[in-house]
C-alpha cells in the first residue's frame, strides 16, 4: 500500500517533469525579475542597490515563481483532467500542493543563484548585515506567496482565469512597491498597503536585514496572517474537477 510520503514523492517527480516540459514559464519567471535587477543596478548607487534593489529583486523572483506560475500549472491540471484522475486515488490536496511547493522552491533557488551570480561580480552587492534574518524573511515571504498562488488555483474557474488572477495579483503588488512608478510618487496610503502585502513585506524585511535595521513586526505579522489564511482557504476550496 502506498504511504502518503511515497505518494508525495511520486507527485513531486511528476510535477517536476510537467514544469520542465513547460520551460517557458520558468524562463519568464526568472528572466523578468533578473531584468529588473539589472536595470535597477544600472540606475542606482551601491547603497540603494544593497538595501532596495537586491531585496526587491529576490522577493520579485519568489512572487513570480509562486503567484505567477503555480495557479497556471494547477489550473491546467484541472482543465486537462489530471486532477480528476488524482481524485480517484488516496491523494489529498495537501500532497499535490506540497509537490508543487518543492518544485517551485527549486526554481526559486535557481533564480536566487542566478541573481547573486550577477549582483556580486557586476554590481558588487554586499552581504546582508543579518544574513540569517534575510534568509528567514525570504523563506517566510515565499511560503506566504505560495499560499496565495495555491488559493488562486483553488478558486479560479478556468485556466485563463487562474493565469489572469495570478498576473493581476503579481503586478498589483509589484506596482505598489515601485516597479512602474517610484514609490515617492505614490500616495502614502498606497505605499503602506504595498509594504504590507506579501511581496512588499518580504522586500522590506530583507531590506532591514541587509542594512541591519530593526525587524518590522508589522511586516512579519502581515506575512504570517496572509500565509495561514490563504493556505487554509486553498485547502478548503480546492477542487479536483
Amino acid at each position: 500500500m502506498s504511504t502518503p510520503i511515497t505518494a508525495w514523492k511520486h507527485l513531486t517527480v511528476a510535477e517536476a517533469k510537467n514544469v520542465w516540459r513547460e520551460r517557458s514559464g520558468i524562463l519568464l519567471s526568472l528572466g523578468l525579475p533578473i531584468g529588473v535587477l539589472v536595470l535597477g543596478g544600472l540606475n542606482s548607487d551601491a547603497a540603494e542597490f544593497d538595501t532596495y534593489v537586491m531585496p526587491f529583486a529576490l522577493a520579485f523572483i519568489a512572487a513570480f515563481v509562486t503567484i505567477g506560475n503555480v495557479p497556471d500549472y494547477l489550473a491546467e491540471h484541472r482543465h486537462s483532467g489530471v486532477l480528476r484522475r488524482l481524485a480517484l486515488t488516496p491523494a489529498h490536496p495537501a500532497l499535490l500542493m506540497g509537490a508543487q511547493a518543492v518544485v517551485n522552491l527549486a526554481i526559486l533557488a535557481a533564480g536566487i543563484g542566478i541573481a547573486l551570480g550577477i549582483a556580486v561580480p557586476v554590481f558588487g552587492v554586499s552581504a546582508p548585515v543579518r544574513p540569517g534574518m534575510a534568509l528567514l524573511s525570504l523563506a517566510a515571504g515565499t511560503l506566504a506567496m505560495l499560499a496565495i498562488g495555491m488559493l488562486i488555483a483553488a478558486v479560479a474557474p478556468t485556466t485563463n482565469a487562474a493565469r489572469g488572477l495570478g498576473l493581476l495579483a503579481l503586478l498589483l503588488m509589484a506596482g505598489l512597491n515601485g516597479l512602474f512608478v517610484s514609490r515617492g510618487a505614490l500616495p502614502s496610503w498606497m505605499v503602506v498597503v504595498g509594504e504590507h502585502l506579501p511581496l512588499g513585506a518580504t522586500a522590506s524585511l530583507m531590506s532591514d536585514a541587509w542594512s541591519g535595521a530593526a525587524t518590522s513586526t508589522s511586516h512579519l505579522a502581515a506575512l504570517a496572517a496572509c500565509g495561514i489564511i490563504a493556505a487554509a482557504l486553498a485547502v478548503r476550496y480546492f477542487r479536483w474537477g
